[in-house]
């Protein structure tokens, strides 16, 4: 019976109509490049077929949060995409609680999920060749802690996110040799400034973006330049 709902409702075709909208833009848009770009981007910060995300939310997170950040600074798509509800609860954010935090002292919250903060560090910026180490991850995953779910019916799927102070951890965080003071939402942020500006951020960007639009195997040069 939920099957029928779904198709007397338009449900099951929401991910096949968004899929349509990209690609038919690919083919007969006037820009080819920047579309190319857009699917470039929407890969690189992937997100999983996981309670109906893929249904509901891939298209909007494709065309409100990541397309439009492709005319802004590689930071500021990074800030969006990490504080967008997809990403948040694709990689379980919203059940990250600071263990020293009123809630996480009082009992609301029992543990931290490393995930986001992985991903992060891992696939989205600085890449493993950063050398950063699971304490690293741990000490971002706290800076990372309060980010989730805003329940407001009237926002839309990408926008539905606020940050929660009472599952943040306090005190200070260190992440690949740096002190985050204790300034709530603001910490993430200073995180990912200094992230995107790493110098293994920049060559492992560069070098997907060569393997996309030149070659499998780009040469120093190529990367570089």
């Amino acid at each position: 019976e939920k099957n029928k709902l779904r198709n007397k409702t338009g449900e099951r075709f929401f991910e096949s109509n968004e899929l349509t909208i990209r690609h038919n833009q690919a083919i007969k848009g006037d820009y080819p490049v920047f579309e190319r770009l857009w699917h470039f981007w929407g890969n690189h910060f992937a997100i999983s077929d996981k309670d109906f995300l893929a249904a509901f939310s891939t298209g909007p997170y494709q065309r409100e949060i990541i397309r439009p950040n492709m005319v802004n600074t590689f930071e500021q798509m990074v800030k969006d995409v990490t504080t967008s509800w997809c990403m948040l609860h694709h990689l379980d954010n919203p059940e990250s609680v600071g263990p020293q935090s009123k809630n996480g002292i009082e009992g609301f919250g029992t543990s931290i999920n490393e995930n986001h903060a992985r991903e992060l560090l891992e696939l989205h910026t600085v890449s493993p060749k950063a050398g950063y180490t699971q304490k690293d991850i741990i000490q971002a995953t706290y800076i990372m802690t309060g980010w989730g779910r805003k329940w407001d019916r009237k926002r839309l799927e990408t926008g539905n996110v606020m940050f929660h102070q009472n599952d943040h951890q306090p005190n200070d965080k260190v992440v690949l040799g740096k002190t985050y003071k204790p300034k709530g939402r603001l910490e993430l942020f200073d995180l990912i400034h200094d992230l995107v500006n790493h110098r293994s951020c920049k060559k492992f960007i560069a070098t997907k973006l060569c393997r996309h639009f030149i070659t499998d195997y780009p040469t120093e040069d190529m990367i570089t330049q």
